[in-house]
């Protein structure tokens, strides 16, 4: 099964009476939580999420393994990394062999597969005092059909919410910018292009465009 990206802008966005883009690289306050930069927000919403938990509305099980060396900083941003570890239950079903046809087990119903998935941050350093940075890079591993990135974000937004009386907002990067930045550094060995088919069917299309 390949591995890929789900590759996403990112920002934070104050509301009430002062609205605003928070900043990534300045402190924030909010009651008696403060932040000296963006870095340490995710750093402590993947601590509180160590513990596997039984998310019954998602029929999932999940958890997030942390690594302190899985955090730094280059000349040109900072990032932290950690690892999903996540999987469905609610469904029964017999294991087999794909070699051999044979049956080798069986999943209860509330027993789940846990797959791991990297999920990695990634903020620019560089920033004036009339342009400060208020947008970072997030990158979600996902492996054929499967990944973490929804439920993943919905959690960021409530822990940004409930921490910072802020909502967390994610954007697609334009394939064509992430691919020239893997053409500059010279980094891209291989690409593998899939075709786009247009459905015939018209309810599969926007304004009959798919």
């Amino acid at each position: 099964m390949s591995l890929g990206l789900y590759i996403s802008s990112f920002y934070f966005f104050q509301s009430g009476k002062n609205s605003c883009y928070l900043g990534l690289n300045t402190p924030v306050q909010y009651n008696d939580t403060q932040y000296s930069q963006a870095i340490d927000f995710f750093e402590a919403f993947f601590a509180v999420r160590r513990t596997m938990e039984t998310l019954e509305s998602e029929k999932k099980l999940y958890y997030i393994e942390t690594n302190p060396n899985w955090r730094g900083e280059t000349e040109k941003f900072s990032y932290i990394a950690a690892c999903i570890h996540s999987g469905n239950y609610g469904i029964e079903s017999d294991i087999y062999d794909a070699t051999s046809h044979e049956r080798v087990g069986s999943i209860e119903k509330n027993q789940a597969g846990m797959v791991p998935f990297f999920v990695f941050v990634a903020i620019p350093k560089k920033e004036t005092s009339t342009e400060p940075i208020n947008k970072g890079l997030i990158l979600f591993q996902s492996m054929g059909i499967y990944g973490a990135k929804s439920i993943t974000c919905k959690m960021i937004n409530e822990f940004a919410k409930d921490k910072m009386n802020a909502t967390f907002h994610t954007c697609n990067v334009s394939p064509s910018e992430f691919l020239n930045a893997f053409f500059d550094l010279g980094t891209l060995k291989r690409l593998k292009l899939t075709r786009n088919r247009t459905s015939e069917d018209n309810s599969d299309q926007l304004s009959g465009i798919s």
